[in-house]
């Protein structure tokens, strides 16, 4: 377990004997800040998933061998007042953070893409870090409008509170993440491998009982466009096909706002089930919620049928869910129908974070 936190902070050039000789931090014991913010068990799991992203690649059975026990005890912060200190991972930060990263490694094959490495430090001419790559994801497409040269990742986790606060945060992460970003600026002017930015959000309710990924992808030349997870998605890795005259100059920037294709647009991804479907703001009307053992839930089969599909096999669906998004006993379970008469037939019910990902997944 201790070289994989050696491993890591040898990679940032941070000298070891700083935070190897010093006891690891407990933030469940004492106050700890980083950048004025609180560290807690959320901000915690963010920095295992990088962890957990690296291991997936490094251990022999891979991305599905990964376990919650192959996590190091600690975990390297940025402590304010302190400098870089470790700070323990308990049990939940652990599992959970192996649950993140292996449902980022499943959307990735899901949509024609490998992740090669994790966490690739960006250094200048002088050797002075600049940033890094959360993860570099290669496209395995084998079709002929396929992106060439790979993909870097930005990986964020954030709670969401609501669709304003979901729209804002995809707008601050394009600027951050791509537009403002200096050091992607100087690997897109010093290289002209990268096929473009990735942007994944893995979005936590307020209670953290669950999450939901949504990516958003740049590609050189193109407009930023939904991948997958936000409304109106595309739904497939693919660039137009480009003549010879109207093909894009070398090393053209990506997030410029001049950067376009000579005398051509991005061309409109094909109308999808999930453009002519409502927006969950409307459809989660057509839904009746009621409050069972303080959580506010709603029916799964409400939300299949509304939308005229089966709702057989649920708990084949939940289960799956389960272990690819973590939900947890408490935002989806069984409870007596309505109507039912004592020890009669219980139905499926879930909070609205858990039926939103189910609607946008559906």
């Amino acid at each position: 377990m201790l070289s994989v936190a050696i491993s890591a902070q040898a990679r940032r050039g941070f000298p070891l004997w700083r935070s190897l000789d010093m006891p690891p931090l407990d933030y469940k014991a004492e106050d700890l800040y980083a950048r004025g913010r609180i560290v807690d068990s959320f901000c915690v799991t963010g920095c295992a998933v990088e962890v957990a992203l690296q291991l997936s690649r490094s251990l022999p059975g891979g991305c599905s061998a990964l376990r919650a026990e192959h996590m190091p005890d600690t975990v390297e912060v940025g402590i304010d007042g302190r400098g870089q200190r470790q700070v323990k991972l308990h049990d939940e930060n652990k599992c959970l953070a192996v649950t993140v990263a292996k449902h980022i490694r499943v959307q990735l094959h899901k949509y024609d893409m490998e992740m090669v490495k994790a966490v690739v430090d960006v250094r200048d001419a002088r050797g002075r870090k600049l940033g890094a790559h959360d993860l570099i994801a290669q496209v395995v497409s084998d079709e002929p409008d396929r992106p060439t040269g790979d993909l870097s990742a930005e990986v964020r986790l954030r709670r969401i509170r609501s669709d304003a606060g979901r729209r804002k945060v995809r707008e601050e992460h394009r600027r951050e993440c791509c537009d403002q970003c200096d050091w992607w600026q100087q690997e897109l002017a010093s290289s002209e491998v990268w096929a473009g930015r990735l942007i994944v959000l893995i979005e936590f309710g307020v209670n953290g009982s669950s999450f939901t990924s949504r990516a958003d992808l740049r590609l050189r030349g193109e407009e930023f466009k939904g991948l997958w997870g936000w409304p109106g998605s595309v739904g497939a890795l693919r660039v137009r096909l480009r003549s010879a005259s109207s093909a894009l100059a070398p090393g053209l920037p990506l997030s410029l706002p001049s950067a376009r294709i000579a005398h051509g647009r991005v061309v409109p991804p094909p109308r999808s089930a999930a453009k002519r479907r409502a927006p969950w703001a409307l459809f989660k009307k057509k839904l009746t919620f009621k409050h069972v053992v303080r959580q506010r839930v709603a029916s799964v089969a409400s939300l299949y049928s509304l939308q005229g599909k089966t709702h057989k096999k649920l708990k084949a669906r939940i289960d799956q869910g389960m272990a690819a998004h973590g939900w947890t006993s408490s935002s989806v379970f069984t409870t007596p129908r309505a109507g039912a008469k004592k020890g009669g037939a219980e139905e499926w019910v879930a909070t609205e974070p858990v039926l939103q990902q189910m609607y946008e997944e559906s």
